[in-house]
């Protein structure tokens, strides 16, 4: 072979590289476009009522953190006379699966933990104030496994986000409650809400367990306004 014909071959194996490499980038990016969470970067504050009588509040935050997530939420609550207090931190994939949840209660005992995600495995690591430290892991048959933690309402953002709405109707997600250690499944499906103050357009999720029915809110670019549990009488409304 001659050096011009050895020198266009290098070239145009050259160009075949350089557009496959651009082909797989281009189709790398598309497929993280798709897989991408839906999610909105927000902060607020989430009144809680419980027949009406203010019983706290959580204040929260929902922030971009590099191609991921980072969810923060901390309640305070006044029940019985008792009070107590609730912290979290949630670290999430770009495509919305969780990767490290931390929480810590504050109450007559201090309790906290961490569970790390690997694939479709959860492991709690669990410090409870006068209680050996404690270890489990839980199972699940695929991801996002949804977080839907004790009194952090604004992990129910998350959900909206992970639903598909342009699908609709009943979808099914795997869920872990991590301070009462509990795996379960929940439900959702949309329904327009029959109540439209000041002409807003506002879009609901009916979330339903095993023993629990509850109503989500949501405004324009799907941010929370509102939860309702009707059947506790129990209500959280943004200030």
């Amino acid at each position: 072979m001659s050096s011009s014909k050895a020198i266009g071959t290098m070239l145009t194996a050259g160009a075949a590289v350089v557009l496959a490499v651009t082909l797989a980038t281009a189709a790398g990016q598309r497929e993280q476009a798709r897989a991408r969470l839906p999610l909105a970067e927000d902060r607020g504050t989430l009144h809680i009522l419980q027949q009406g009588r203010p019983v706290g509040s959580e204040s929260f935050q929902i922030t971009a953190s590099g191609s991921g997530w980072t969810a923060r939420g901390e309640t305070e609550l006044q029940l019985e006379g008792a009070q107590g207090k609730v912290r979290s931190e949630l670290r999430l994939r770009p495509d919305g699966s969780p990767e490290r949840y931390e929480w810590t209660v504050e109450g007559p005992s201090r309790s906290a933990a961490i569970v790390r995600f690997t694939g479709t495995t959860a492991q709690v690591d669990l410090r409870v104030e006068g209680v050996a430290p404690f270890q489990q892991e839980f199972f699940f048959q695929a991801q996002p496994v949804l977080i839907l933690d004790n009194n952090l309402y604004h992990q129910y953002a998350i959900l909206a986000a992970l639903y598909d709405w342009k699908r609709g109707g009943e979808q099914s997600f795997s869920v872990l409650v991590p301070q009462s250690l509990t795996p379960g499944t929940i439900t959702a499906e949309a329904f327009v809400p029959a109540e439209n103050p000041a002409g807003k357009t506002l879009q609901g999720l009916r979330v339903r367990s095993e023993d629990l029915e509850l109503e989500v809110y949501l405004e324009e670019g799907r941010r929370l306004i509102r939860l309702a549990v009707p059947a506790a009488g129990v209500e959280i409304v943004r200030k």
